[in-house]
């Protein structure tokens, strides 16, 4: 069942990313991707298209990927509780701030020629205005 999925939501996305290279200008696609790898913050880094760019070795990707599982074996069991009740204006803030620390641990990974190029990836700040 997740493989169907992910196997589905990467056809998806690569449908969407050819109609967007259609209709969008070079400039506005390379404001998009920032915004994207913006939002997704240091979990942007398992990337294939990001790995590629900032040439992630095979032993930053091991450390990643052990980040990343400490950071699930932190959420599942607030997951657990929101799905069992619990007050859902309490648990996501826990696991958003779970989610930030562990995005700076992820970046932590990176050599300081890759931090820089990181931050040339993500361009300015977006910020949603009232």
């Amino acid at each position: 069942m997740k493989k169907k999925l992910n196997e589905h939501r990467k056809n998806a996305e690569e449908k969407l990313a050819k109609h967007l290279k259609e209709v969008l200008q070079p400039g506005q696609l390379n404001r998009l991707r920032q915004v994207k790898l913006q939002q997704e913050g240091g979990f942007a880094l398992g990337r294939d298209d990001v790995r590629e760019d900032l040439k992630i070795s095979q032993e930053q990707l091991k450390k990643f990927m052990a980040i990343v599982q400490e950071l699930q074996k932190k959420v599942e069991p607030l997951v657990k509780e929101a799905q069992s009740g619990g007050n859902p204006q309490e648990i996501g803030p826990k696991i958003e701030k779970l989610r930030k620390d562990h995005a700076k641990t992820l970046e932590a990974v990176l050599t300081d020629a890759q931090k820089k190029q990181w931050k040339e990836l993500l361009g300015p700040p977006f910020e949603l205005r009232d």
